[in-house]
């Protein structure tokens, strides 16, 4: 990573967080795969090795070239009901389970793993909005007196008007596979 930053590249960095089976690899191996197309540490070899690197290639390539994940479903919180929103708080703290719902929808959509991401935003976040307006206490500036944060600066009234994002969920792709992968996701997140 240190090279990868010395060189100012932009750099992927693959870990192995879980293994099955009989494996060249353990827990916590990592590789880093640099936008100039340096690889440094392993994680085993081989097949699994390869793809790794294939899709931090092809992630790189997307940054660099703008060719993001796009939003192709959203839900607002006012939008689920409680059993949704149990399950979105699931799927938050089960990163296995996530993780095998979105290769699933993957590929029910005809993409590879790691191509749909289901993100769920800090339910504590959204749950923390309405305290955004109570950001007016009182400071000690430099001077020694005491005055209003929002006489101070102008940051005050900004966190008071900001909107927090109030999606609870959004499912994100690659571009041309919003409309199946929307369809797709809708039927399995919630089963």
């Amino acid at each position: 990573i240190k090279t990868a930053l010395a060189l100012n590249n932009g750099f992927v960095l693959i870990t192995i967080i879980a293994t099955k089976g009989s494996t060249p690899c353990s827990n916590g191996d990592k590789i880093v795969y640099t936008s100039n197309e340096a690889a440094f540490g392993s994680i085993g070899g081989g097949n699994l090795e390869f793809k790794a690197l294939s899709f931090a290639k092809d992630m790189l390539k997307r940054l660099k070239y703008r060719r993001l994940l796009k939003n192709c479903l959203t839900r607002r919180m006012e939008e689920l009901t409680s059993d949704q929103i149990d399950r979105l708080v699931f799927l938050a703290t089960n990163a296995d389970d996530r993780i095998q719902i979105e290769d699933e929808i993957a590929r029910r959509a005809g993409l590879d793993p790691g191509y749909v991401c289901i993100d769920v935003p800090s339910i504590k976040l959204l749950l923390s909005e309405p305290r955004m307006s109570a950001v007016d206490v009182r400071i000690i500036g430099k001077d020694g007196r005491t005055r209003w944060f929002r006489e101070h600066t102008p940051v005050a009234d900004a966190l008071r008007k900001r909107q927090v994002s109030q999606n609870a969920m959004s499912v994100i792709t690659l571009q041309g596979y919003e409309e199946v992968v929307s369809a797709i996701a809708e039927r399995i997140i919630y089963a």
